[in-house]
């Protein structure tokens, strides 16, 4: 499937991209229901057109055929990926934008951003795949996920969507929550700079995403970053143009890790914060590809003081 690119409109003569932030008044916030015209929606653009008529900025992620994922490529997140050139970047509630994408890809699933920009922050259980087992561990530790508005996802997961708190940045992370030491498998937490398949997508399995309406309620106090906290390290490894591809294909050159894996690891990392798929994938190779030309091993036992810088060529 061709990528889809956000079109430019000349207007009295100058040049308006069609992509913006929903109005304040528009994000989510405690007590909101998910828009009933989605509910009923009868295909996934009519159920984008009412998200984004409340403010959720939506953009069009792949959709499945009889054959698979419809990018019709062997990859690795099937009926997920966003199609557009910016991912989630290019999310918008602008109803012009959004019939054009569905013109272009009529079966395309539908992607909801998360974070500041619709209010949004969700809890991703993916049950079948160690979600379960860590959902007891939060159970068994103290820690409350109150009730609240929720999307099955068709392929056995949970989308537990709370209200975004006003003024703090609540970040991606992938196997595990903030505020939370213990890894937690199977458990993602979707905000800025996210976003989620939602409701009537069909997922890989052939299941279709539904929800089971309730009211949202406000991000967990437990969830909220500290001041004093670092940056989950997903955040920084998931942007292939901050040198994580350069400095993983040293080593990958060095012989020290298999390329495959970390060309996969980190093209995960990039879609879980919303990066589109061939975007990241070429940034990814070329990255790698630097890095490899001048390969590295690993610290001995005596520590980082014994490695020797590259030699310049």
């Amino acid at each position: 499937m061709p990528r889809i690119q956000a079109r430019r409109q000349r207007t009295a003569g100058q040049a308006v991209t069609r992509r913006h932030h929903p109005p304040t008044a528009g994000r989510a916030s405690p007590g909101a229901r998910v828009p009933a015209r989605a509910i009923m929606a009868r295909s996934r653009f009519d159920a984008a057109l009412a998200y984004a008529a409340a403010g959720w900025p939506v953009l069009p992620v792949a959709g499945m055929t009889e054959g698979g994922c419809s990018c019709r490529r062997s990859c690795a997140h099937p009926g997920k990926h966003p199609l557009t050139r910016h991912g989630v970047h290019d999310a918008t509630t602008d109803p012009v934008l959004i019939g054009d994408w569905w013109r272009r890809s009529a079966g395309a699933n539908v992607g909801i951003a998360t974070g500041a920009a619709s209010g949004l922050v969700v809890v991703d259980v993916d049950l079948p795949r160690g979600g379960r087992e860590s959902l007891r561990v939060l159970v068994e530790a103290g820690y409350d996920l109150p009730a609240t508005l929720r999307s099955l996802t068709g392929g056995g997961g949970l989308h537990l969507f709370y209200a975004h708190p006003t003024g703090v940045g609540v970040a991606n992370v992938v196997g595990g929550l903030p505020g939370v030491v213990e890894a937690l498998p199977g458990i993602d937490l979707r905000g800025d700079g996210g976003y989620v398949v939602a409701p009537p997508s069909v997922h890989a399995s052939g299941g279709r995403y539904r929800w089971d309406r309730r009211r949202v309620v406000a991000l967990p106090a437990w969830m909220w970053p500290k001041r004093t906290e670092r940056p989950p390290v997903v955040a920084a490894v998931a942007s292939p143009t901050t040198g994580a591809a350069f400095c993983l294909g040293r080593l990958v050159g060095g012989g020290e890790v298999s390329e495959a894996l970390v060309a996969e690891s980190l093209l995960c990392a990039a879609l879980a914060i919303g990066l589109g798929e061939p975007e990241a994938a070429a940034t990814i190779r070329s990255g790698m590809g630097a890095g490899m030309a001048v390969p590295r091993r690993a610290p001995g036992p005596l520590g980082w003081q014994r490695l020797r810088k590259p030699e310049r060529r």
